[in-house]
């Protein structure tokens, strides 16, 4: 499997490319020469047809799709991407409503309900239902040679469990963590401590996304300086970081 990856923002509040639409919600694409798995499918079917057209993005080329957790801003372009591409491997955490599994039975996918800690592809896995937030999630890290890409949803669990979580699973160092980080309705304090603990865990750069919020963006760059990469819709991160 290649060590090249690339992460492209497809949906999110945050705007970078002109042309594409924001809006509350957060979908990525994480690609490789041997995978494309879309991570979350935003807010609505329209922002995600709209972006992903844009964007040169055919979903009948992505075989794996992973749900962070079950609100809406993450699962509401489901049913158009599964109007194209039923027949993909849907991972999502095992505390969605019990007939979620039969409904893409019956369309064709294939459901893999999470539970622990559970390896999606080579060097590719789930942290596993994470229940310390007030609604279950679980975050993707992929094993690379610079170190773990952890990338989450909206973090409701907390990003210092999610991250402790993912060196367990790889006995490795963290290098970039991307996403939802839930600290629009934090203060300075809480963000600060959290900032500190995530340098001290070795996290080397965070990319914040969604629900992250302005401020909490700012007082991250006051902890990470330049290691913080600026993303919204459209921006791509390409691994290794340059």
């Amino acid at each position: 499997m290649s060590d090249k990856w690339k992460i492209t923002i497809v949906c999110d509040n945050n705007p970078y490319l002109q042309g594409l639409k924001t809006g509350w919600g957060f979908s990525a694409l994480i690609s490789s020469e041997d995978e494309k798995i879309l991570f979350d499918t935003a807010e609505s079917d329209s922002i995600l047809r709209y972006n992903m057209d844009k964007l040169g993005i055919n979903p009948k080329e992505i075989n794996k799709l992973f749900l962070s957790h079950a609100h809406g801003d993450h699962t509401g372009g489901l049913g158009y991407f599964l109007s194209i591409n039923p027949y993909v491997s849907i991972y999502f955490p095992k505390s969605f409503p019990d007939n979620f599994s039969k409904q893409l039975t019956k369309i064709g996918s294939t459901p893999i309900p999470i539970k622990d800690a559970y390896e999606i592809s080579k060097n590719i896995s789930s942290t596993g239902e994470l229940l310390t937030g007030f609604i279950p999630e679980h975050a993707m890290v992929i094993s690379t040679p610079e170190g773990l890409v952890i990338i989450t949803g909206c973090a409701h669990p907390g990003l210092i469990p999610i991250v402790e979580k993912a060196k367990m699973i790889y006995k490795s160092e963290p290098y970039l963590l991307l996403g939802g980080f839930h600290f629009f309705d934090k203060g300075l304090g809480d963000v600060f401590f959290i900032a500190n603990k995530l340098k001290e865990m070795g996290i080397k750069y965070v990319a914040p996304c969604h629900c992250t919020g302005q401020n909490g963006i700012a007082w991250l760059h006051e902890i990470f300086g330049n290691n913080l990469i600026t993303v919204g819709v459209g921006k791509v991160v390409e691994l290794p970081i340059s």
